[in-house]
């Protein structure tokens, strides 16, 4: 496979990564990530994780990178010092910052 061909893969990996309804499962079921942890994605997730950097405050940045990592909201709450709400309102508003992304 030349280098072309693996940027092509890349590229489809992020584009199946940054589908909308997998954006939201991602804040709402933490096993939603299981199949996209199985793909050879370690590019594709330092990419996501590149785009957040700039698209999202530090604070939810820290908040969509324990997501990532699987941590359930009160978990969250709890690592961060912050109310299950508030982590709610963040995972919300990462949602909106990260929706477009196609």
């Amino acid at each position: 496979m030349t280098p072309e061909d693996e940027k092509g893969k890349l590229k489809a990996q992020i584009v199946r990564l940054d589908a909308k309804p997998w954006l939201a499962a991602l804040f709402e079921d933490p096993n939603a990530l299981a199949a996209y942890h199985a793909i050879d994605n370690h590019l594709a997730s330092e990419c996501l994780a590149i785009v957040a950097r700039q698209r999202l405050s530090s604070r939810e940045f820290e908040v969509f990178d324990l997501r990532w990592h699987g941590y359930k909201q009160n978990e969250i709450a709890v690592r961060l010092g912050i109310s299950k709400g508030r982590v709610s309102q963040l995972l919300s508003q990462v949602r909106e910052k990260l929706a477009d992304i196609a």
